[in-house]
């Protein structure tokens, strides 16, 4: 295929688990409210596990299909930073809330920064026999680890604000007009501006960072 459609789809499957993040992530912090962080965490690590298995198999087997289904299935599910900003917030004092929320930030950042040399090692010196999958293949392995630390060892201590199911369904029911009301404040005009300013500033840095790879791709070969 052509470069010009190469990158089409490059972009569409790296917007792809952004756009379906939308309504994806509120809705996850939302849920971890009333059925634990610990479910939603745990969810959140089973979509990454079906992430990495679905684009191995895809690159595998040339399916772009299966990309395509991983792409969608990480905007879903693997949006849970604010589900663990929830966690940090109920295990820390008034006094040290902000700092623990950095130190998450900063490990978020050691991921993402030793993520993509570690998969471009891999995909550069096992090219011959595993395509781009390898990298994938070790990210699937990683998100087992992730299910295992977090079931065994992630103890969920903010409690559930309902016993019975019928009560849960009456907050449920309230709670979708209290989401309608803050989605309703989106058109307030300091916090529209405010937000305006955050999506741009977004669109400046996506189309630098998420193009760079096809940009080397050509220049380099």
């Amino acid at each position: 295929s052509s470069q010009t459609l190469r990158a089409s789809w490059y972009g569409i499957l790296s917007a792809m688990p952004h756009f379906v993040a939308i309504l994806a992530a509120p809705f996850l912090a939302w849920l971890s409210d009333y059925f634990g962080r610990k479910k939603i965490l745990l969810i959140g690590a089973l979509g990454a596990f079906f992430l990495c298995l679905f684009t191995a198999l895809s690159i595998w087997f040339g399916n772009i299909l299966l990309l395509l289904v991983g792409a969608i299935i990480a905007g879903f599910c693997t949006r849970t930073e604010p589900v663990a900003l929830a966690v940090v917030g109920d295990r820390s004092t008034a006094l040290d809330r902000l700092v623990n929320m950095g130190y998450l930030q900063f490990y978020i950042a050691v991921g993402a920064f030793l993520g993509p040399l570690f998969g471009g090692f891999l995909a550069q010196h096992f090219f011959a026999t595993f395509n781009f999958s390898l990298p994938y293949i070790v990210g699937t392995l990683a998100a087992v680890v992730t299910l295992f630390i977090t079931w065994y060892k992630f103890h969920d201590i903010y409690p559930s604000h309902f016993v019975s199911i019928a009560r849960k369904s009456v907050a449920i029911r309230s709670e979708k007009k209290y989401l309608w009301r803050e989605l309703h404040r989106l058109l307030n005009p300091t916090v529209f501006q405010l937000s305006l300013v955050l999506v741009l500033t977004q669109i400046c840095w996506r189309l630098y960072y998420q193009f760079i790879p096809p940009v080397l791709k050509i220049s380099l070969y």
